[in-house]
């Protein structure tokens, strides 16, 4: 038995991998740094979202383990989501502070711009993993003639 899982392993990093592969590896890891640091920079203000930070962090490291084991289709999909709906809270969260600087008026307080700045970082994730669901992750294999 554990043979078999070892082999399993071995075969699933010995897969060629295409450059959207790498890509989405490297949105995980920004989703990841991206809502660790909006909890520590942000949070207590007005405009933070802790569904955020938990989606994106899930989303990263759901990523980096599902991707890399299950060759599956619909796998990338499942990030994609969660960082669609982090950004939803994130840009629920930022619109009430933001609307205070566009009119003027102090009402209801918070760091506008710093939600504005992880609203937009949740966004680059959320576009970056939906565009990558549309192509192949991993290269394929040649027909010998």
């Amino acid at each position: 038995m554990m043979q078999f899982i070892k082999n399993e392993l071995v075969s699933c990093f010995k897969q060629k991998r295409t450059v959207v592969y790498y890509i989405g590896i490297f949105v995980a890891l920004f989703a990841i740094f991206s809502g660790l640091s909006y909890y520590f920079y942000d949070y207590g203000d007005k405009t933070f979202a802790a569904e955020a930070v938990v989606l994106s962090v899930t989303g990263g490291v759901l990523y980096l383990l599902l991707v890399s084991f299950l060759p599956f289709k619909f796998v990338p999909m499942i990030p994609a989501v969660l960082y669609t709906v982090a950004f939803g809270y994130a840009l629920q969260a930022t619109l009430p502070p933001l609307s205070d600087v566009w009119n003027g008026v102090h009402f209801i307080g918070g760091f506008a711009y710093m939600g504005l700045f992880y609203t937009i970082r949740f966004f680059v994730c959320a576009v970056a993993s939906i565009v990558s669901c549309f192509f192949s992750y991993y290269k394929p294999k040649k027909q010998k003639a």
